[in-house]
């Protein structure tokens, strides 16, 4: 496929990403936050899910006319409107997702994530072998949203059995109350997060946001693999402390320092070896824009570390502060934007990136503060500084190397780089892994 391909699914996506949001409404956090959910309001929350999908499903359906009209392509028609059913299919099966998550029952939702992958993929290589084109990116998403879903449907409706034929909206009243502020937030959120995308298809052309889309979307990828796993523990154990604010803030600041030293090393990996990935993934032809890759992945890098604070958030029901910060971030975020459409895509991401960096005293200020005890310092420090170690290392090896696509010296590279970091790490922590077998026993304890 070419990257005018890719940069339409690109744009498709957008829309599709952003009605999604209004599905939720924010009640999966409330089901999170709440106790004791019986299971006549768990149904009313499944048939509101089901009614707000399929109302969503059919605007977004009928608004595909407009936005092709935009940008002045009516490929995107058909591809929006069979995209915009997976919003539907999103709707039988969330509440459940949310509902394992709660129940902390991370192996049913492991095994679903897995076999779903392995089967996607398995048919977008069938497709685009088979010369489907786009539409092999088009059909695979569809089959991956449709049977994850069913999966988890069929799970409240034999294990869970907490869906019936009832329906009270005062019901779903105290929930839509609580998760009002996390859909502002995801609303405001997600225009923020995905305004790169839609300045870059007007500013730049098709071509170049296929490019882009392509790495931004490893750094998503990479970013979506991580922090589930991280989340999936921190959200019910900061759940569990939500009337200790001393005991929280302890255990915060033990969580958040060791996901900076392992989830940083991570992303550098691959923001070291973005030449030889591109290569690999896309062909030759990517490779001139593996600065977009390794920028865009120190990005992420540093949203997978600061994202323990949505944890808190639900822990507390402070989603209040995430919409606060949303709103300073949709600003800030434009302004670094606006900047950066004056050069190239490469010089926009380092722009967003330094953005990043420049927003970490406003993020603690509107975010932590408020939460936990924790001073500026003690934050950043934490996050900086093994940030800092890779990305000085990540870029001084880029220099020394070159542009590499040779799978031995990128193999050669990535280990210095992870010995330098290693060491680096442990002369600064001599008890980090002292540290970590403590909090470790601490955990299991509880």
């Amino acid at each position: 496929m070419t990257k005018e391909d890719f940069g339409t699914i690109a744009i498709a996506i957008l829309f599709i990403g952003f009605t999604s949001i209004f599905l939720d409404m924010g009640l999966s956090t409330a089901i999170m936050h709440k106790q004791n959910i019986s299971k006549k309001e768990y149904s009313s929350l499944f048939w509101l899910n089901i009614i707000s999908g399929t109302v969503l499903t059919i605007l977004l359906a009928l608004s595909a006319p407009l936005i092709a009209s935009y940008y002045d392509d009516e490929a995107l028609i058909p591809i929006i409107q069979l995209l915009s059913l997976n919003i539907f299919f999103s709707s039988v099966g969330r509440q459940s997702r949310t509902i394992r998550h709660k129940k902390l029952n991370f192996k049913l939702m492991s095994n679903v994530e897995n076999i779903t992958s392995v089967l996607t993929l398995l048919i977008v290589v069938f497709l685009a072998v088979n010369d489907f084109g786009v539409y092999s990116l088009v059909y695979s998403t569809m089959f991956n949203i449709a049977f994850s879903n069913s999966i988890y449907l069929v799970y409240a409706l034999k294990i869970d059995k907490n869906i019936m034929l009832h329906y009270k909206f005062s019901e779903t009243y105290a929930y839509l109350k609580i998760g009002v502020y996390q859909l502002g937030s995801g609303v405001l959120d997600y225009f923020s997060r995905e305004l790169d995308v839609f300045i870059i298809s007007s500013a730049f052309g098709r071509e170049t946001l296929g490019a882009y889309s392509l790495c931004k979307r490893i750094g998503i990828m990479l970013f979506s693999i991580i922090t589930p796993i991280v989340l999936k523990v921190t959200t019910p154990l900061f759940a569990k402390m939500q009337n200790s604010k001393n005991k929280m803030t302890t255990s915060f600041l033990q969580l958040f320092k060791f996901t900076a030293l392992f989830n940083i090393p991570i992303f550098s990996l691959v923001a070291l070896l973005a030449p030889l990935l591109l290569n690999v993934l896309y062909g030759a032809s990517y490779v001139e824009h593996n600065l977009i890759l390794s920028f865009s992945v120190f990005i992420y890098a540093l949203s997978s570390v600061n994202v323990l604070v949505s944890s808190v958030q639900i822990a507390l029901g402070r989603t209040d502060l995430g919409f606060y910060w949303t709103i300073y971030r949709i600003i800030s975020t434009s302004i670094f934007l606006f900047v950066g459409v004056f050069f190239t895509p490469e010089i926009l991401t380092l722009i967003l990136l330094i953005g990043i960096v420049i927003n970490l005293y406003p993020f603690w200020k509107i975010q932590i503060k408020p939460q936990l005890n924790i001073s500026f310092k003690e934050y950043a420090t934490k996050l900086l500084v093994p940030f800092g170690i890779s990305v000085i290392l990540v870029f001084g090896i880029r220099y020394v190397i070159g542009v590499s696509v040779n799978i031995g010296v990128m193999v050669l590279s990535s280990i210095v780089y992870l010995m330098m970091y290693m060491a680096l790490t442990f002369l600064l922590n001599p008890t980090l892994l002292k540290e970590i077998k403590l909090f470790t026993e601490k955990i299991k304890n509880k």
